[in-house]
């Protein structure tokens, strides 16, 4: 079973581990109540490592997007900012739901675990007709930090200017880049970062509990 960079500390944290995708991930950390109603009103941090990264390079990335993809990648033209879509077959059917993020200098594409290998594969045959390089990314991790203090949480470990964000915007700090996105419906960001970094961030930001604030690593479930 395949383990995130994060595997350690999960345990050192006391989760509950379970295959998820053919991942080993957290489902909870002794209280699946209690996480969802801290995301709800303070902040939860998510290990989603286990999802898949694919960056592009090349003249021709735009148009390589357009032929995999039924939402328009020009929405997101300037930089910055990501797109939601589903990714097509041939015959239009749904093969994954995946996030598109143009970081300015290439475009970033962010999809789910179980569908990895098929959207890899699915990715080079069809950038052979095109200036594409498509790179499986298995260097990052993605830490989600939701809830509605999550841009508190990280001020307080120097992520500054932030608050400017709205959805599906993203900025670039250094290595690092984080996105206005997530799936909790509550206010956060998903940050990726360099694999190497993502335990020391994580213990940073567990640590950054302040008044009113109480943050909680939280699982999938």
């Amino acid at each position: 079973m395949n383990k995130t960079d994060l595997f350690q500390e999960h345990i050192k944290l006391g989760a509950k581990m379970v295959d998820f995708g053919g991942w080993n991930m957290p489902i909870n950390y002794g209280s699946q109540i209690n996480e969802h109603k801290n995301v709800r009103s303070n902040v939860g941090i998510f290990d989603v490592s286990h999802m898949s990264i694919f960056d592009l390079n090349g003249s021709e990335q735009v148009d390589f997007l357009r032929n995999l993809l039924p939402n328009d990648v020009a929405k997101i033209s300037n930089p910055n900012r990501a797109l939601y879509s589903p990714l097509l077959d041939e015959l239009g059917g749904i093969m994954d739901d995946l996030i598109v993020y143009n970081l300015g200098s290439h475009y970033r594409i962010i999809s789910n675990c179980a569908t990895s290998s098929q959207n890899y594969n699915w990715f080079k045959k069809h950038s052979e007709g095109y200036d594409v390089e498509v790179t499986f990314r298995k260097d990052l991790s993605i830490i989600a930090i939701q809830g509605p203090n999550s841009l508190k949480i990280l001020k307080k470990i120097g992520m500054e200017n932030l608050d400017d964000l709205i959805d599906f915007d993203l900025k670039i700090l250094n290595s690092t880049m984080v996105a206005k996105t997530g799936y909790t419906g509550e206010d956060g960001v998903e940050v990726i970062l360099p694999s190497k970094f993502a335990a020391k961030a994580i213990d940073m930001l567990l640590k950054g509990i302040g008044e009113n604030t109480t943050i909680l690593p939280t699982g999938l479930g």
